[in-house]
């Protein structure tokens, strides 16, 4: 089989006139539940599969400035901390073959006292269809959205990502926007979104997949020198849930950032789903600590070659079955698992920052790339993507 897969297409666009919503926008606060209980860390929400004929494919939208968002000055709101609510909805984003996994993921300033949700919509170029708006999540102060739409006879939002049965060609994607002052608002700073066809329809992988080029050996035989932090040490309630948030820090810590865990993971908790492992939250978070990021999806080994070539390292989502992944008796039968992914020896073992160990003596370990695509690639293929920092002056860390 050729090793084929994502193609990564970055625009810079240009963003009409925000649009004030006609609801009066009431400071929420974080919108929190109870004390951080939580669902499985890594992988519960993670349905996701690879078919033989799968193909994938990521668009990232850059925002210029000016920034895309202003809210409604005048005195009296200002003095009120009061404001409408401001929605930016997307262009139309029309892909060149059709999909039915969609995970988008999006760097968003967000000063103190601000905050948003994000929908997404998708649709088909025949007949003009389009389905409702789902809601996706919030992040800080904001106030969702009733009804909220998650799931209908066309697909559904499982926590981080729309999956459908069904085909479409185009999506949309809308970002509502809260100020508690006015003079603050947040920024769309970057919308991505990697979208599969997982169909299994030998014409369109025929038609669509791109040979990846691996770069050069010697980029990616190495072992990118990410440090190493367990997730044993933190507190024990924490211990069980983190594998994301520790992950996360590990990579942060590599470009320059380092942050304890425990407020990463304060800061990547899900008060919605009572988790630590939702995807998008990650990416966000990650940008909070002004290093920007992706949700990517990869399905062979040469577009992961190619990041650590890059020198970014993975955040990789799987799962594993009791005896799919050997010398790994912490977790040979979890619902779900995160690690960074580092790089390759020469012989083809797969580099592995695993923060199911304890020790950076056993976690700084590598793993056959057969057991690896089976809970990995098998599974979705489902990676985080950190950039290089920027600074994000406006974020409320």
């Amino acid at each position: 089989m050729r090793d084929m897969d994502t193609k990564g297409t970055r625009i810079a666009i240009t963003l009409p006139a925000a649009v004030c919503l006609a609801t009066t926008f009431v400071p929420a606060g974080p919108v929190t539940t109870t004390a951080p209980t939580s669902q499985p860390s890594g992988g519960s929400n993670n349905k996701l599969f690879r078919t033989p004929n799968d193909v994938h494919r990521l668009i990232t939208h850059v925002f210029p400035l000016p920034k895309p968002a202003s809210m409604p000055a005048t005195a009296a709101n200002h003095e009120k901390r009061d404001s409408c609510p401001t929605a930016f909805t997307s262009p139309v984003v029309r892909t060149p073959f059709p999909f039915n996994d969609l995970l988008p993921s999006w760097n968003i300033d967000v000063p103190t006292g601000a905050g948003f949700y994000v929908e997404i919509r998708v649709g088909r170029e025949a007949g003009d269809f389009w389905t409702p708006f789902y809601y996706l999540g919030g992040w800080g102060h904001f106030t969702a959205p009733k009804p909220r739409t998650l799931e209908d006879e066309h697909g559904r939002i499982n926590i981080d990502y729309f999956q459908s049965g069904n085909a479409f060609d185009r999506i949309q994607y809308r970002v509502t926007l809260f100020a508690e002052n006015p003079m603050q608002p947040p920024a769309l700073c970057r919308f991505s979104l990697a979208y599969s066809n997982t169909l299994n329809d030998p014409r369109v992988a025929d038609r669509f997949r791109e040979v990846v080029d691996a770069g050069p050996p010697e980029k990616w035989t190495r072992r990118l020198p990410v440090p190493f932090r367990s997730q044993n040490w933190e507190s024990d309630d924490l211990r069980p849930l983190i594998c994301s948030p520790t992950s996360l820090a590990m990579v942060l810590e590599y470009w320059g950032v380092k942050v304890p865990t425990v407020d990463v993971c304060r800061t990547v908790y899900d008060p919605e789903y009572r988790l630590y492992g939702n995807w998008w939250r990650a990416i966000q978070g990650a940008w909070m600590y002004g290093v920007p990021g992706d949700l990517e999806r990869f399905g062979h080994w040469n577009a992961v070659k190619r990041r650590v070539a890059e020198g970014r390292p993975i955040v990789a989502s799987t799962r594993a079955d009791k005896g799919d992944l050997r010398h790994a008796p912490n977790y040979a039968s979890a619902e779900g698992h995160l690690l960074v992914i580092t790089g390759f020896d020469p012989d083809g073992s797969v580099l592995i920052n695993d923060p199911a160990m304890r020790t950076p003596e056993r976690g700084l370990c590598k793993y056959h790339p057969d057991d690896v695509e089976k809970i990995w690639f098998d599974r979705g293929g489902v990676g985080y993507v950190l950039l290089p920092p920027e600074k994000n002056a406006s974020a409320d860390r």
